[in-house]
């Protein structure tokens, strides 16, 4: 029988394009509609205004924007400030994938950029910016779910209740490669509120200038999630905001309530609290540092690197130096090779390459991408000239707080 007359058992996947002009569909849910699994919705860059949220309603698709030569997205998805962006009710997984977004001027009562109500899709190279919920999770709501998050920036989103960035309740998320920037909430979590046994998993994920009046970086609540050389830096308790000021003013860096994370390489430098813990500030609650840097955070109160009330910390190769008034509060398990003062150890860290204090993942994709011959390269340790095994040897050596001086 000739090949040619058994019909073909495999759908052909297509790529429908939307724009404003001269494509398949104007509209991004008129080209969801006609999608089939597999499909690819190519987006110029442009603003689309879709005049309601996007909704992939639970198919396998993947929805693309484009790419400026530095690799930044360039396709706009604008709630107008009268909508939510984007909603994934359909029990999405990751084979909806969402890639090189910016996802701007939501308006939802939670999750005004995105909501995701039991669905885990994808998310790679999007970023949220001034999205606004009226309760909780400005550019992102995840309730019963797992996204995975790829190289997502969140930048001054809001929420008056939690999670200014990210509110996750319930739900275990995968976040790598992340930034949150001056997002903010007049409650719990200016960055990530974790709540309701989420234990979601952090990869090389940074935190800066978020403020909150509790966990100004990161707020967890019965949560424990692994951070795996994440950076909080600059994050900080809200000052009334135009809210009535309850006082209640602890963890700059993170908060953690009945909540047992465990934090590896990570960094807490220049956080501030106004009550407890400019760091961490910990109530009934069992973090691990591991190889950790708590420095330069300061309080009002007590507990300038770290505080805790009715538990303590349990600290292994940590450093907590140079915090004021003073470093730990409350107490800590001590598990060895840690260094706790008022003074930080006075070594150099050549193989810290992004001078965030530690050597981590972010100094050994530095390295990778160096690798070869190069002349001058800050990430030629041994100074002959290539970037090779001896230099990888020499960062893993090192890897984990840096022991440099606070001005360095």
């Amino acid at each position: 029988m000739s090949m040619a007359l058994i019909p073909s058992l495999v759908a052909t996947a297509e790529t429908l394009t939307v724009c404003e002009q001269g494509c398949d569909h104007q509209s991004i849910n008129d080209a969801i509609a006609v999608a089939k699994d597999g499909d690819i919705i190519q987006l110029a860059a442009e603003t689309y205004f879709e005049g309601s949220a996007i909704n992939p309603i639970g198919k396998a698709v993947t929805i693309r924007g484009s790419t400026n030569q530095a690799g930044d997205p360039t396709s706009i998805l604008d709630g107008n400030t009268a909508h939510q962006v984007i909603r994934c009710l359909g029990g999405e997984t990751s084979s909806t994938v969402f890639e090189n977004l910016i996802i701007q001027r939501g308006s939802a009562g939670g999750g005004a950029g995105m909501g995701n109500i039991g669905s885990s899709p994808m998310l790679l190279n999007c970023w949220f910016r001034d999205n606004h919920a009226n309760d909780y999770g400005g550019g992102m709501l995840v309730y019963v779910g797992a996204p995975i998050l790829i190289g997502c920036d969140f930048e001054s989103n809001s929420s008056p209740l939690a999670g200014g960035g990210m509110y996750i309740d319930n739900s275990d998320c995968t976040l790598t490669r992340c930034s949150f920037t001056r997002n903010s909430t007049a409650g719990r979590g200016g960055g990530v509120a974790n709540l309701g046994a989420s234990d979601s998993e952090l990869f090389d994920c940074h935190f800066e200038d978020n403020v909150a009046l509790e966990g100004g970086g990161m707020y967890n609540y019965f949560s424990s999630p692994t951070l795996i050389d994440c950076r909080f830096r600059g994050n900080a308790f809200l000052i009334n905001a135009g809210l009535a000021n309850t006082g209640v003013d602890f963890g700059g860096g993170m908060y953690n309530d009945n909540s047992d994370p465990f934090l590896i390489t990570c960094t807490f430098r220049g956080n501030y609290a106004a009550d407890y813990g400019g760091g961490l500030f910990n109530y009934l609650s069992v973090p691990i540092l591991d190889g950790c840097l708590i420095t330069d955070n300061m309080t009002s109160g007590l507990g300038g690197g770290i505080a805790s009330l009715k538990r303590e910390p349990t600290l292994i190769n940590s450093i907590v130096c140079f915090n004021g008034p003073d470093q730990i509060a409350g107490g800590f398990e001590d598990l060895g090779g840690n260094h706790v003062g008022d003074e930080c150890p006075a070594t150099t860290c050549p193989t810290d390459l992004d001078q965030d204090g530690a050597t981590t993942g972010s100094d050994l994709g530095r390295l990778l991408a160096s690798w070869g011959r190069c002349d001058s390269c800050a990430s030629d340790f041994n100074h002959d000239g290539t970037i090779d095994a001896l230099d990888l040897e020499a960062l893993c050596a090192a890897w984990g707080p840096c022991h440099e001086p606070l001005d360095a």
